[in-house]
């Protein structure tokens, strides 16, 4: 975005300031040829011209309630191209970390590591099930362990067992999760359990292992 600056009489087209946000792209028929926005800081409106825009603004990620995206991840780019008549395609193929805390609010959105399952995690809904296991796609059933303890072993650094299906890809493990809120299984507040305090009965000083393999979690 160039700004013209007057200084000692020379128009010079430097980048003066930034911090315009863009509600709209102006169009000469079907054809984009600027943009309308607003300076954040004084409040003023801008009309930019241009022979052609491009949009890098960002992903969708705020479009959810519960995200860890930051603040300005609102879509605003699409939203600007849909409006002005284009096609958006491949909407869906957003990519979801599945574990995020959703309560106490104060943390709501907090991203939860892959080490807490890796470290031997589980998924449970509400009726304390660990959910996991029902559900297994043919194509990694080879690769994933169908029983509690062999998912533990591999926990273990047990190079001969399989992954627990906690630990298969994000999207597939995002969508079990939702299921089984959707189902009415879910916790009081949306979402479901990932139980680590389990493993105590499996090691001696659980709760030491715990503290010092995930200390931010």
């Amino acid at each position: 975005m160039i700004r013209t600056l007057q200084d000692r009489g020379i128009h010079l087209g430097i980048d003066v300031h930034m911090e315009h946000t863009i509600v709209q792209l102006i169009q000469d028929g079907e054809r984009v040829v600027g943009a309308f926005g607003y300076d954040r800081e004084r409040g003023h409106f801008r009309l930019f011209k241009a022979k052609a825009i491009v949009l890098a603004t960002g992903g969708i990620g705020r479009a959810y309630k519960i995200t860890s995206n930051s603040w300005e991840y609102t879509g605003d780019g699409q939203a600007l191209a849909y409006n002005a008549g284009a096609d958006l395609i491949d909407m869906e193929y957003v990519q979801f970390h599945p574990t995020g805390m959703v309560w106490p609010p104060s943390v709501r959105g907090i991203l939860v590591t892959e080490g807490v399952r890796g470290e031997g995690g589980v998924l449970r809904n509400s009726d304390k099930k660990r959910f996991m296991f029902d559900d297994i796609p043919d194509l990694y059933k080879t690769q994933t362990a169908d029983n509690e303890e062999e998912g533990w072993r591999y926990t273990q650094g047990d190079k001969e067992a399989r992954r627990p299906p906690e630990l298969l890809t994000r999207d597939h493990v995002a969508r079990c999760i939702v299921r089984e809120i959707k189902e009415g299984r879910g916790s009081p507040h949306g979402g479901v359990f990932l139980d680590i305090a389990w493993i105590q009965q499996r090691l001696p000083k659980g709760e030491e292992h715990i503290k010092r393999k995930l200390p931010s979690m």
